[in-house]
């Protein structure tokens, strides 16, 4: 009496109703005390290096820190996240989906559901490597074409090198201001890209010594940045 099945997939009705039950997919087990323990559901389950990954479980064992407001845990086969930010609209997170043993395409998630990132049709390898949400836009660091370091706001793609370069942290100040921290060329390197002048960007390269002199042979990279407002 649940239901006939789904309309016109045979298969995944045939899935779904066996001898006349509705295989709902939940994961429960019986206590040592006699109680119904529900874990999960088997489509939700992550499995890594052979072992059963509950979403739930994790998210439950976030939102015990009061510092916790909102938590989603999830798994996607072939993906990997590397920067996750929250506000009041959802939680955002850059990543990059396997293709293949070598081959990356430049993805990001809102609220779970996936978006892949415009790379201008190349099938070269393109990962997002850092996000920020700031004054209602979305911004998303990382590179495409093989290594050319790109920013994306709300998924318009902007490269800032020509050669090898990548983006690995952003921060933003004002409306127009965004700062994006990586390197070019191997050489550590800040770009400010302000959208008021139709997306002009200055490079602020970062290889100096102690005494502030330049210094060509100092190779590196930027990991992280802040920047605080003008005064």
């Amino acid at each position: 009496n649940v239901m006939a099945g789904y309309y016109g997939e045979p298969e995944k009705t045939a899935d779904i109703l066996k001898d006349g039950w509705l295989c709902t997919g939940d994961i429960a087990a019986i206590t040592p005390e006699g109680l119904l323990k529900i874990y999960g559901r088997s489509d939700d389950l992550i499995i890594k290096a052979g072992m059963n990954i509950y979403p739930q479980e994790i998210e439950g064992a976030l939102k015990a820190d009061r510092r916790v407001h909102e938590v989603l845990a999830y798994g996607y086969d072939s993906a990997y996240v590397t920067e996750i930010f929250v506000d009041d609209s959802g939680v955002y997170a850059s990543g990059y989906l396997i293709k293949g043993k070598e081959n990356f395409r430049a993805c990001w998630w809102q609220n779970g559901a996936l978006h892949m990132l415009d790379i201008e049709g190349s099938g070269e390898n393109s990962a997002a490597t850092a996000i920020l949400r700031h004054d209602r836009k979305t911004y998303i660091g990382g590179y495409v074409n093989g290594y050319r370091a790109a920013l994306w706001t709300d998924g318009n793609l902007k490269r800032l090198t020509s050669y090898n370069g990548h983006v690995n942290a952003l921060a933003a100040r004002g409306k127009d201001e965004v700062f994006a921290a990586g390197d070019k060329g191997g050489y550590p390197i800040i770009w400010r890209v302000r959208s008021r002048y139709a997306g002009e960007t200055k490079e602020i390269f970062m290889n100096t010594s102690e005494d502030g002199s330049h210094n060509d042979d100092m190779r590196g990279n930027v990991t992280g940045i802040i920047v605080c407002a003008k005064k």
